[in-house]
């Protein structure tokens, strides 16, 4: 253990994950990563990256709720991932995508997998689209 202060480096940017222009909905990630660093006497607080070069912004995109789960679990680490996005959703998209038409939840929590499948060399099948790298 580094035995000195210590500011932790969140790359809510993306660097590695598309960048801010591929959907990386994920927090669990940061809240993992951040209930970690928190335990630690040395961790004195965070900066958060939010964009690369460009047009890769991910404020005001479904991407912030990464910066949006960093903050919220800093004030409270008994909110669980179904909690951020619930309340993230509920802040920034309120009615409309009404409950039925489209499940942001359920998409959101699977933005893992489905960047998986969008970045993995060679044919991947995604529903009704043939993807080629």
């Amino acid at each position: 253990m580094i035995n000195r202060p210590t500011i932790i480096e969140f790359d809510c940017g993306n660097e590695y994950n598309g960048q801010g222009v591929i959907a990386n909905t994920w927090p669990e990630h940061i809240i993992r990563r951040w209930s970690d660093f928190v335990k630690r006497a040395n961790i004195v607080g965070y900066v958060a990256r939010t964009d690369r070069y460009g047009d890769t912004g991910i404020v005001g995109t479904p991407n912030e709720i990464l910066l949006y789960a960093l903050k919220k679990s800093t004030d409270d680490q008994s909110l669980s991932v179904d909690d951020i996005y619930r309340s993230f959703i509920s802040e920034n998209y309120g009615e409309k995508f009404p409950k039925g038409q489209w499940n942001w939840i359920e998409d959101a929590s699977r933005a893992k997998e489905y960047y998986k499948k969008i970045t993995q060399t060679g044919w991947k099948e995604y529903g009704d689209v043939v993807f080629e790298n």
